[in-house]
């Protein structure tokens, strides 16, 4: 539970000052109304939301990806080519 103290401020303003459970001390004039601050609140929310949304998708990208290189066939286990030699008997044909 927040602890809450209201007191004032060297510039003469009523200022609030709370304490959360982790620790967390936040100080806020006493002249802003609660709708604002909810309002905040909730806009604070909904961006933190979205951020670790952002984060399980670009997650579940990096897992996507991984699974799809694994599933290729890797560079060591295609087939090669046979080495390019020149037949003893080729024909090579004049340029002029």
């Amino acid at each position: 539970m927040p602890v809450h103290k209201r007191f004032l401020a060297s510039n003469g303003r009523e200022v609030d000052k709370i304490v959360t459970d982790g620790g967390v001390t936040g100080y806020i004039d006493s002249a802003i109304p609660i709708d604002a601050l909810l309002a905040i609140q909730r806009r604070l929310v909904a961006k933190l939301k979205r951020w670790h949304a952002e984060r399980r998708r670009i997650a579940r990208q990096a897992l996507r990806r991984s699974r799809e290189t694994a599933l290729t066939p890797s560079n060591s286990r295609r087939r090669l080519r046979a080495p390019m030699v020149k037949r003893r008997n080729a024909v090579t044909r004049d340029r002029t």
